[in-house]
């Protein structure tokens, strides 16, 4: 049916009104002839009319008529533009030409969007897709890393056994040794649960008897405050008042993190040595420990900034996330990260912690010698030879026959020939997977006990995966008291 033409005028000029864009006309010289509801709002006396004013710079406009001039319209994706209010905000913006018959004034027709929104959205889709990757990356690196791991801990525990007791200073090395694989591995968890690949369970006690946490620290770290210092002819001389028994509530793993980068922070404002002091005490129901440097010290705006992400006063080479991280990893427990300093006077960082029920001290590391499962007949698969050797030579040590496959394929073949106690399998592995070795044994010898061995097992440690075969699940690294415990369980 026919458009009544007043009605068309009608809602035209409706819709020009209520567009969600800045919409204005302008005469040839880039004055505003009319504007919109939204570009009015924009608009403010100090612009003189002029849409330029619109304009964090003003030449872009000046390019965009020119543009539009020659060639019927322009475009800019992307610019500055500043509102009656001071506003800056993200801004697409085109122009248009319009040949009017006659001398008439209006030449151009100015769109301008307000993309903020837009932009902000479309920067957080991005950093979405960013961490989902990153993530996927993560998860393969944490596979492979925990691989590492299990290698270094349990070379280092079978070589903690082969060591006479006079060999003290060597075991207390290895020791230390162990330790940071330990706790490597709960940086490793961390990552996972980050990455979506760990459903983020803590386990064990999330308990720190202080003084033996400290103790632990400046062992791992001998050989900067003492060896390095010492070459360099200064000396970090070691205070600790340490009130005993003191326990907070918080992950031994993460505690000695935070502790050890206060550590090499302190050593880093010392490089002329000095006294580097560690002091606990209980207030109401916290733990507080007090870390002190004689160092160079720091002024109010250092402080006020430390804690920033990316900040750092070391210069290239440093990512500035240490301190930041460990604020994060206190906080997480419930407790605050502080500090106090000035210039020339060194500088004390606090550590405040829910107190927690004092733990029994720490299970010496086990000896080699008869375990409590009989001996038997073990198959065990894993396409990471190293980490199958070291499997190998555990499992033997305890007393039991060994079978073990690089080879995932020869484990299904052999499966079908031969009978096992126990089947302890890696999950991830080229051409058959973990999940198919156990479903062969369980065709072939349904009373078999099937362990997966992996990288990933924190993902599967709560579920029950007896339908699929599985019977347990061990995270890498799998230390030697964890695998003695495992052929407790399932080798009698």
């Amino acid at each position: 049916m026919p458009v009544d033409s007043e009605l068309a005028r009608r809602l035209l000029l409706e819709v020009f009104r209520w567009i969600p864009c800045g919409v204005g006309v302008l005469d040839a010289h880039g004055g505003l002839v009319l504007s919109n509801n939204v570009l009015e709002s924009w608009l403010s006396p100090a612009m003189g009319g002029r849409a330029e004013g619109l304009f964090e710079d003003p030449e872009v406009l000046r390019r965009l008529l020119t543009r539009a001039q020659r060639a019927g319209s322009a475009r800019e994706a992307e610019t500055m533009a500043v509102d009656a209010q001071g506003r800056r905000f993200s801004a697409s913006v085109i122009v248009s030409s319009m040949n009017l018959p006659g001398d008439h004034a209006v030449r151009f027709l100015l769109i301008l969007e307000d993309i903020s929104d837009k932009k902000l959205s479309s920067q957080e889709l991005l950093r979405t897709e960013k961490l989902a990757s990153l993530g996927t990356m993560a998860g393969g690196v944490a596979h492979d890393f925990n691989n590492i791991l299990m290698t270094i801990l349990g070379n280092t525990q079978l070589l903690h056994k082969e060591l006479s007791e006079a060999d003290s200073h060597v075991r207390r090395r290895l020791k230390n040794i162990e330790q940071a694989v330990l706790d490597g591995a709960h940086v490793v968890r961390r990552l996972q649960v980050f990455t979506g690949k760990d459903r983020g369970v803590s386990k064990g006690e999330d308990r720190t008897v202080i003084h033996e946490a400290v103790h632990d620290v400046l062992e791992l770290t001998r050989p900067r405050w003492k060896n390095v210092m010492e070459k360099r002819g200064t000396r970090v001389e070691i205070v600790k008042d340490l009130t005993p028994n003191l326990c907070a509530a918080i992950n031994a793993a993460d505690f000695r993190e935070v502790l050890t980068n206060l550590v090499f922070n302190a050593l880093d404002a010392m490089p002329q040595g000095g006294v580097l002091r560690f002091r606990s005490y209980q207030e109401h129901d916290q733990v507080c420990v007090e870390v002190t440097d004689t160092g160079v010290g720091m002024d109010e705006a250092t402080q006020r900034k430390i804690f920033d992400p990316f900040f750092t006063t070391k210069g290239a080479g440093n990512s500035g996330l240490g301190l930041s991280v460990c604020a994060g990893l206190i906080q997480r427990w419930a407790g605050h990260l502080g500090v106090r300093s000035a210039p020339g006077h060194g500088t004390t960082f606090t550590l405040k912690l829910p107190a927690a029920q004092t733990k029994a001290s720490r299970s010496a590391v086990p000896k080699a010698g008869p375990t409590r499962a009989p001996k038997k007949h073990l198959l065990v698969v894993d396409d990471d030879r190293e980490v199958l050797e070291l499997l190998g030579d555990m499992l033997r040590l305890m007393g039991h026959t060994v079978t073990a496959l690089h080879d995932p394929r020869a484990a299904l073949d052999i499966l079908a020939a031969q009978s096992f106690d126990l089947v302890l399998t890696d999950l991830g592995m080229p051409e058959v997977s973990g999940w198919e070795i156990a479903a062969c044994a369980r065709k072939h010898q349904p009373g078999v006990p099937v362990i997966l061995v992996s990288g990933w097992g924190a993902q599967y440690e709560d579920e029950d995966l007896r339908d699929r075969g599985v019977d347990g699940v061990c995270s890498k690294p799998l230390s030697y008291q964890k695998l003695l415990e495992v052929m407790d369980r399932f080798a009698l």
